[in-house]
């Protein structure tokens, strides 16, 4: 017989991806923090990130076609990723021609 699959409810969906985006986030952090003998550099402005201040940044933006793939992210600050922010309607246009 087979088994029944049970269905989250959406908090249950929502607390879980917040997990999985935080368990990603410190997975990359550490690879960096590995690589570059324990000192993070913020993608965006290159100065060290503190674990705390980390976020986790696309690369290639999600809506200009990147993925999820470990090679596709970085660490930055909060507010140097919120100051990067996502591309514009014009900015993707521009890149077209």
């Amino acid at each position: 017989m087979a088994k029944k699959r049970k269905l989250l409810s959406g908090g249950q969906k929502a607390r879980l991806a917040t997990a999985i985006r935080q368990n990603r986030r410190d997975t990359v952090y550490k690879m960096l923090a590995k690589k570059h003998d324990g000192s993070v550099p913020c993608f965006v402005c290159g100065r060290h990130v503190q674990a705390r201040h980390a976020t986790l940044e696309h690369i290639l933006p999600v809506s200009l076609g990147g993925t999820d793939d470990m090679s596709n992210l970085a660490i930055s600050h909060n507010m140097c990723n919120l100051r990067r922010g996502a591309p514009t309607q014009e900015d993707r246009m521009g890149e077209l021609n």
